[in-house]
């Protein structure tokens, strides 16, 4: 990253809040330079911060957060868990079969997910 960047971004930066000082923006980016993923990156995560009303030093921006993200990229989607026990294709903590059992009275509500033989008693 140039110190060109660094300028034109801490200049932004001082639009959005005129309390953050561009000097102090462009010490900031040259102190922390080592941990900048890219510029455009930098720029995207910086204005999320400043954008928020809750953040009043733009030394946050340096800091881990989701500020960070970057929504246009999905999340890696988290693990489904466990199988059902009575339906493998379906996760059990939200079988939907399961789930119809139970509705229709056909399995107690603490069998979801769980082995139930229709002739067990609850």
């Amino acid at each position: 990253m140039t110190r060109e960047q660094a300028v034109i971004l801490a200049k932004l930066l001082h639009e959005i809040r005129p309390r953050w000082s561009i000097e102090a923006i462009v010490s900031l980016v040259g102190k922390n330079l080592a941990t900048i993923p890219s510029f455009p990156a930098l720029a995207e995560a910086a204005i999320r911060v400043a954008n928020d009303p809750t953040k009043n030093t733009p030394a946050i921006i340096f800091l881990d957060g989701r500020h960070w993200e970057r929504p246009d990229q999905p999340r890696e989607a988290p693990p489904p868990g466990p199988p059902c026990e009575d339906h493998p294709t379906e996760p059990a903590h939200t079988c939907h079969c399961c789930k119809a059992d139970i509705l229709v009275g056909d399995r107690p509500p603490t069998h979801q997910g769980k082995h139930w033989n229709p002739g067990d008693t609850p």
